[in-house]
């Protein structure tokens, strides 16, 4: 789904609904020229709100000094900022490894699972 604030799209979102109160957020990105007017922190709330026994979404390991590492800090302490906390799990699957976040401690590695079998992804969690 687009996200649209004033009528102009301003970014992407793409989830899985687990059940009606719990999501998976495959992809979330604002666009990088009006990042940091709270529309990040705002669409994380409303998905809080929304899914109050929890939201579950991975972020791109860090400490593996990737090209784009510095990215990568910014997006884990974003999410941390806001609520999505380390599992203290990480995800493997096509798109890579992954730090593996979320709202709730009702929300678990297993409804990840379910969540990216729905998609046709294989993936683990350690």
């Amino acid at each position: 789904m687009a996200l649209v604030v004033d009528e102009q799209p301003v970014g992407i979102l793409l989830l899985v609904e687990i059940s009606a109160q719990k999501v998976f957020v495959l992809y979330f990105a604002v666009d990088a020229n009006i990042r940091g007017r709270g529309i990040g922190s705002k669409t994380i709330a409303a998905l809080k709100e929304q899914y109050p026994n929890g939201v579950i979404l991975e972020s791109e390991i860090t400490g593996q000094q990737a090209d784009n590492e510095m990215q990568r800090v910014k997006r884990y302490d974003f999410y941390k900022r806001n609520g999505v906390n380390d599992a203290h799990l990480v995800t493997k699957n096509m798109g890579g490894t992954f730090h593996l976040l979320r709202t709730t401690d009702e929300i678990s590695d297993d409804d990840y699972l379910n969540a990216v079998s729905e998609l046709g992804i294989e993936a683990q969690v350690e």
